[in-house]
């Protein structure tokens, strides 16, 4: 993994996937007018690590919220999915929230 970009990952350039350019530290628009989202991969590998459930339901929650606030449906649900399973693993409080989403978006029953 060392050097790949990831999503939030600081490079020298921006990183486009799925239409959403990535920045480490920005949130809003980059001077494109595209969405940026705040998220750093080395943040997700140490929740991952750590078996961190609770930082796990919000990271992959807060990016599968940008992705959908970006129009990116599939991958936002993708990582609301992600969120979803680690919040109905640990009891976390906002699984009933993001099944909503998900049904919402025709993801969940």
């Amino acid at each position: 993994m060392g050097g790949e970009a990831m999503p939030g990952r600081a490079t020298a350039r921006s990183v486009r996937r799925r239409g959403v350019t990535f920045r480490e530290r920005q949130l809003g628009e980059n001077e494109s007018g595209e969405p940026c989202l705040d998220f750093s991969q080395d943040e997700f590998l140490e929740a991952h690590a750590r078996n961190d459930t609770r930082r796990l339901v919000d990271l992959y929650g807060r990016l599968g919220r940008g992705m959908l606030d970006a129009g990116e449906t599939d991958a936002g649900c993708f990582y609301l999915t992600q969120s979803y399973v680690f919040a109905l693993e640990s009891g976390d409080p906002q699984t009933q929230e993001l099944k909503t989403v998900l049904v919402a978006h025709g993801r969940e029953e």
